[in-house]
């Protein structure tokens, strides 16, 4: 069994061997991605949907794409998380 701490570190270790940053974007999005950048001065952004709380989840997810943000958090009003069982 690999503790928390050993597993955590093993991972940045190989990370930052990889050449990774924490600001990579994905490449889903590879497309839009400079053009998006340019509009936020060069820095990936998100957003955490209990801002857009007024609005449901396809409302919200319309203002996340009209935005052109990169990255979501999305509230348990717009998806729960745990799953809910009858």
């Amino acid at each position: 069994m690999m503790h928390r701490r050993t597993f955590l570190s093993r991972t940045l270790i190989a990370a930052a061997g990889a050449g990774a940053t924490w600001f990579d974007v994905p490449s889903v999005i590879a497309d839009t991605r400079e053009q998006s950048l340019k509009k936020y001065g060069g820095f990936p952004m998100g957003i955490q949907s209990y801002s857009l709380r007024a609005f449901g989840i396809d409302g919200a997810l319309e203002k996340i794409e009209e935005l052109e943000l990169h990255f979501v958090e999305l509230f348990r009003m717009h998806y729960p998380p745990h799953s809910r069982s009858s």
